[in-house]
């Protein structure tokens, strides 16, 4: 179960055959949510963070990120309006050459929840993003989003995938930054139609602006992801999707065809205070920590 790990593509390939030791990785994380209820509506503000430890095959992994958000839900009836802005920021590797691993692990993520265009995730990355929320009515939620992406260290990879795709890769790949840590510009926009209790429809248009990363790799790089879902739950509680791509093309085509929506943007209000700490563990057998991890000429890791 192999995943691709920034040090395998500069060790030899004797180094990397010959790394059969476990990758365990342990998780601590903390998180705060707060709303105010102001004269001008709800402010809301939210705080994450997360450190990893321990072994990345024989390399010490030292990793970690960490998110912070704040909100306006201003008190007009006509809307319901909410608006957010955040930053995120995960962890990269500085130097391939060195005995530490210092990408932060996403592990098995729900990623459309945070990138709906998915030719990204939550690996070596920066996120500065805005957000606004239109619910004109109770059925209808209108979601648009801005997002500034750059790689947190330009000498490690620029990840895609959520995990569990498929065996050989554990449903990541990795490509070169080229030297550059300008990944792209995003901009999108959704809509969720509920016709009854148990039917929603969503459609979605992205256009990603490709940066120096992607430029480097895809020429004119630029993409565009639309598409329309269905989602349905059947009266004993189980649910039923269809998503359908309707187009995708330019340079995150070829990464992100056969992806799938799994779950609606999220869109609730949160209207509690909450603060938790979780410990992860996650250890795979020897030789799952990408040591037979391969780039190929246009990047692609396997």
């Amino acid at each position: 179960m192999p995943v691709p790990a920034p040090q395998t593509r500069r060790r030899i390939a004797a180094a990397r055959e010959a790394d059969d030791d476990d990758v365990s990785v342990t998780t601590v994380g903390a998180h705060l949510v707060h709303v105010f209820r102001t004269g001008a509506g709800d402010e809301d503000v939210l705080l994450w963070g997360a450190l990893q430890g321990g072994a990345w095959e024989s390399l010490d992994h030292r990793a970690g990120a960490f998110a912070a958000e704040a909100g306006l839900q201003p008190r007009l009836p006509a809307l319901r309006p909410w608006l957010r802005a955040g930053y995120f920021q995960s962890s990269g590797d500085d130097d391939a050459a060195d005995g530490e691993h210092g990408t932060f692990f996403q592990v098995l993520p729900t990623l459309r929840i945070y990138a709906r265009f998915p030719f990204y995730n939550l690996m070596n990355v920066r996120d500065a993003f805005a957000t606004l929320v239109l619910r004109p009515d109770p059925r209808v939620t209108v979601r648009g989003d801005a997002h500034a992406l750059r790689l947190s260290e330009r000498a490690d990879l620029w990840y895609s995938g959520g995990g569990a795709f498929e065996d050989e890769t554990f449903g990541y790949a990795g490509r070169p930054s080229g030297g550059s840590d300008d990944l792209a510009t995003l901009f999108d926009v959704g809509a969720d139609f509920r016709l009854t209790s148990y039917i929603t429809l969503s459609g979605y248009l992205g256009v990603a602006r490709g940066g120096e990363v992607i430029e480097a790799i895809y020429p004119g790089g630029d993409g565009r992801f639309v598409y329309l879902d269905a989602a349905g739950r059947a009266k004993d509680g189980t649910k039923i999707r269809r998503s359908q791509p309707l187009e995708i093309f330019g340079c995150v085509s070829r990464a992100e065809r056969k992806k799938r929506s799994r779950s609606s943007p999220g869109t609730g209000v949160v209207m509690h205070v909450t603060s938790a700490w979780r410990v992860q563990k996650l250890r795979f057998p020897g030789g799952a920590g990408g040591r037979r991890t391969r780039t190929h000429r246009d990047g692609r890791a396997e």
